[in-house]
This record gives C-alpha cells, sequence and structure tokens, in this order.
C-alpha cells in the first residue's frame, strides 16, 4: 500500500510542471484574445469621433505595453484619455481632441498633430521630436521638460503653456503665441521665434544663443540672466523687458522697439551688442558697427 502510495505522490509531482505549463499558455492564449479584442474595438471605433469604448480600449492597450503607432486617430474625441508611457511615433492625431489629457513620457516621434487640441494637458517628459504641432492648441500644457526638438509649432498657441526645461533646439515657432508660457531654462538654440508673442514670457536662464527672434513681441517679458549672444532681436518689442545679467554678445537690436536705457546697461556686454548708428550715439559709444556686426 505505501509502495503504490508513493507511486501516486511520484506521478503527482511529475504532473505539476505540465499543469503550470497548461495554465501558462491558457493565461498566454487568453490574453491575445484580450488584447485581439482591443485591437477589434478601436478598429470598430475609427468612424465615430467620440468614443468611450475607444478610449478605454487605447488606454488598456498601454498598459500591456503594444505600441498605438501609425492608428489613425485623427479628428477624435480623445479628451481626458490616459496615454502615458504610450509609443505613439508616427500616429496621425491631426484635429484630434487631447484637452486634458495624460500624455507624459509618451513617445510622439514624427506624429502628426496639426491642429489638434492639447490644452492643459500632461505633456510632461513627452518626446516630440520632429513632430507636426502647426496651429495645435496647447494652452496652459504642462511640457516640461519634454524633447521638441525639430517640432513644428508655427502658429500653434502655447499661451501659458509651461515649458520649463524644455528642449526646444531647432524647433519652428514663427508666429506662435508664447504669451505668458513658462521657458524658464529652455533651450532654444536654434529655434525660429519669428514674430512670436512673447509678451510676459518667462525666459530666466533660457538659452537664446543665434536665435530668430526678428519681430517678435517680448514686451513685459523676464529676460534675466538669458542667454542672446548672436540672437537676432531686430524690429523686436522689448517694452518692459527685464534684461537684468543677460548676455547681448553680438545680439542685434537694430530697429528694436521701445527699449530702455537703463534697462538695456543692466545685462552684461550690452556695449557689444549691434545697434543703430542714433542708437549707437544715444548710448555714447563711439561711431561705426563693431567687427562682430
Amino acid at each position: 500500500m505505501e509502495i503504490r502510495n508513493n507511486r501516486f505522490r511520484t506521478i503527482g509531482f511529475a504532473l505539476i510542471p505540465l499543469v503550470s505549463l497548461v495554465i501558462y499558455l491558457g493565461t498566454v492564449v487568453v490574453r491575445k484574445i484580450q488584447i485581439k479584442g482591443l485591437w477589434d474595438t478601436v478598429e470598430v471605433a475609427q468612424e465615430q469621433k467620440d468614443s468611450t469604448a475607444r478610449i478605454e480600449a487605447l488606454e488598456k492597450l498601454v498598459k500591456t505595453d503594444n505600441t498605438l503607432s501609425n492608428i489613425p486617430s485623427n479628428n477624435v474625441d480623445l479628451s481626458s484619455v490616459n496615454l502615458g508611457d504610450a509609443d505613439l511615433e508616427d500616429a496621425n492625431l491631426n484635429s484630434a481632441d487631447l484637452s486634458n489629457s495624460k500624455l507624459e513620457n509618451a513617445n510622439l516621434k514624427d506624429a502628426e498633430l496639426k491642429s489638434a487640441d492639447l490644452s492643459s494637458a500632461d505633456l510632461s517628459g513627452t518626446n516630440f521630436k520632429s513632430a507636426n504641432l502647426t496651429s495645435a492648441n496647447l494652452t496652459s500644457a504642462n511640457l516640461t521638460s519634454a524633447d521638441l526638438t525639430s517640432a513644428d509649432l508655427s502658429s500653434a498657441n502655447l499661451r501659458n503653456a509651461d515649458l520649463q526645461g524644455a528642449n526646444l533646439s531647432s524647433t519652428n515657432f514663427s508666429s506662435a503665441n508664447l504669451q505668458g508660457a513658462n521657458l524658464q531654462g529652455a533651450n532654444l538654440q536654434g529655434a525660429n521665434i519669428t514674430s512670436v508673442k512673447l509678451s510676459s514670457a518667462n525666459l530666466i536662464n533660457t538659452n537664446l544663443q543665434g536665435v530668430n527672434i526678428k519681430s517678435a513681441n517680448l514686451q513685459g517679458a523676464n529676460l534675466t540672466s538669458a542667454n542672446l549672444e548672436d540672437a537676432d532681436l531686430s524690429s523686436a518689442n522689448l517694452q518692459g523687458a527685464n534684461l537684468q545679467g543677460a548676455n547681448l554678445q553680438s545680439a542685434n537690436l537694430q530697429d528694436t522697439q521701445n527699449l530702455s536705457l537703463q534697462r538695456l546697461k543692466a545685462a552684461k556686454n550690452w556695449d557689444q551688442a549691434c545697434y543703430s548708428p542714433e542708437f549707437r550715439q544715444q548710448l555714447g559709444l563711439p561711431p561705426g558697427k563693431p567687427r562682430q556686426c
């Protein structure tokens, strides 16, 4: 009897790995079925502008580490969606409603977001490299430490957006609205800020070296300790702008508007900047353009 019991016990132990394997395979199959069901939901809702089922499916797919790249979600309502850490590289989100959404640390490299509504969205740490954000609404959006290298934000609305510490090198902001935006510590080297609205913007410690800020509205902007070396500020409006400690080495300040002598002289290397002959005379500088101009 004892021998028989030992035999059954041995067989039982031998079956444990097999049972575990069956359970595991069953779990994998069920998981695949569930994921396929989620994709089917996204597909079915393709023609629907606002679909709660689509939003829930996308959120669940992100949690399963599925890439959402190449999903056509243009002109759809994804407001308040939670897609943090999502892979949305190359995604088509043109004219999509992503207001109040959570996209922190998401990958939106090369994504199409033309005219998308991203107002009040959490986009901190998000990768927007080379993304198309022309005419997008980013009002009050959180873009702290986001990577917008070479992104196109022309005519975008970034009013009161938080871009603190963001990488904005070679970004196109032409005709964008950055009124009241927080750009403290942001890297704007090589960016195009032609005709941009920057009134009351926070540009403390911002790197604007060599940046084209021609004809920009910097009224009341805080440029304390900003690096404006070689920047083109010609025809820009600097009324009430704070230039305390800003580096103006070789900066182009010809034909700037409302430039206060007192505020100007609070900057570093103000005497090494480029001015019109008339303004050089007002500043008490010798006639003729400096070598660097």
